[in-house]
């Protein structure tokens, strides 16, 4: 545990806020035309792929792994995987991007 301890905390609160109830938030506020969320589509699509992100990277048992290439969790993995290859993203700097690139494409 050591260096990490209390780490823990701040993945629960990151899994919070990317999370499948604030992209619905956003989108019911938006097509409710509250002020200030016109252009939050992106903001919702991006919450929604980071929640199917954690979803598919969260287990600790076995049975919940990463075993079969063809699962719905490694359909997600490719799915982000391609999303950080769009040049035409800009939610992280172009060193972050080829990070999570990198992480994610050693599972193929």
């Amino acid at each position: 545990m050591g260096q990490f301890a209390g780490n823990q905390m701040v993945v629960y609160y990151a899994t919070q806020l990317f999370s499948r109830t604030v992209a619905d938030a956003i989108l019911i506020c938006r097509t409710q035309g509250i002020l200030g969320f016109e252009d939050s589509y992106s903001t919702e699509k991006f919450t929604r792929e980071i929640n199917d992100l954690f979803d598919a990277l969260n287990t600790n048992r076995s049975s919940t792994a990463i075993y079969n290439m063809e699962s719905e969790k490694v359909d997600t993995l490719r799915r982000f995987s391609a999303i950080l290859r769009d040049p035409s993203n800009t939610f992280a700097s172009a060193v972050t991007l080829e990070s999570m690139r990198d992480c994610l494409e050693k599972f193929f």
